[in-house]
């Protein structure tokens, strides 16, 4: 808008002064850029307010830059499915695990959800989760938790991703024979704290009895997580697990998750069901042949996966 102000003062005075801003604020203007190259994160405008993403994640951060959203249109999505089947859902507490920088927790705060928990191992998607928490506004509605949910307490193995910061996974050391088709084993490792929510709740961190949805996204390590969750089980809290077959293959995390998934009355394919505009269910001796088709069709750099809605 400057700039245009300043053109139309060069046309219309032909002013030396004029021409000298104009100068002046090119230069400028090639400072700002060459800064914001250099920087490692930018904020972007989102379909629910501003979020703060690292440059070099080439999938979540570049969703945000490039679309303005990732997948967090896939919450409003499964309330409605839930509605159809509970009458009295409540938005009371969104439980996310494996959050990232935050994109969906913020997105259910600021549609309908009371408060939110957040569980997320990796520092610096961590950081960036509370600044994004800060800038939207909503980190007074915020329980945060920098750990990875587990079945156990205790200290674990991240493999960090350079280009995809929604991929860090959970390293199983005792699990052998395990594929490697993304050169995972390559991958820089940190070590942080493992937690089970069980642990949370029975120390009073969660108020389990408030979650009124989960959302689980740990890239292939849900059935280990859930098996530390008897107490989100119990109560059938309505959950949408990320089905990744080959990194469930990695851990070995496929029967205690399919142990899990068992005890829901209602299972969605989210994934088959936005593609085809309609519910597509998924019986629970269905499961194994929803795995094996999804682990057979595994192609890189293309992740075959979907999202099961349990209620």
């Amino acid at each position: 808008m400057i700039k245009k102000y300043i053109k139309r003062l060069v046309a219309s005075t032909g002013s030396l002064i004029a021409e000298g801003a104009l100068s002046a604020y090119s230069a400028h203007e090639m400072q700002r850029v060459k800064y914001l190259e250099a920087s490692a994160y930018v904020a972007c405008r989102t379909t629910f307010g501003h979020m703060v993403v690292c440059k070099k994640d080439m999938v979540i951060g570049s969703g945000f830059m490039n679309c303005g959203d990732f997948g967090t249109s896939q919450i409003t999505n499964v309330i409605t499915i839930i509605k159809q089947f509970v009458s009295d859902f409540q938005t009371r507490c969104f439980l996310d695990v494996g959050a990232n920088i935050g994109g969906h927790g913020i997105f259910a705060l600021k549609s309908s959800f009371q408060r939110a928990i957040f569980i997320e191992p990796d520092p610096l998607n961590f950081r960036l989760l509370r600044v994004n928490q800060i800038i939207n506004n909503v980190d007074s509605r915020c329980t945060n938790f920098e750990i990875a949910a587990s079945n156990t307490d205790g200290p674990l193995t991240l493999e960090r991703s350079e280009d995809n910061l929604g991929d860090h996974r959970i390293r199983n050391h005792v699990f052998r024979g395990r594929p490697n088709l993304y050169d995972e084993e390559s991958r820089s490792c940190v070590q942080v704290d493992g937690r089970s929510i069980d642990s949370l709740v029975e120390h009073g961190e969660i108020a389990v009895d408030d979650v009124d949805l989960s959302w689980l996204d740990t890239q292939g390590y849900e059935g280990n997580v859930l098996a530390g969750a008897e107490s989100l089980l119990n109560r059938r809290v309505p959950m949408v697990v990320e089905f990744w077959p080959y990194a469930l293959e990695r851990v070995g995390g496929y029967d205690s998750l399919h142990r899990a998934i068992s005890a829901y009355e209602h299972i969605v394919d989210v994934g088959a069901s936005e593609q085809s505009k309609e519910l597509v269910t998924v019986g629970p001796s269905e499961l194994d042949s929803l795995y094996s088709a999804l682990l057979k069709a595994e192609r890189p750099p293309t992740a075959s996966q979907t999202d099961l809605l349990l209620f």
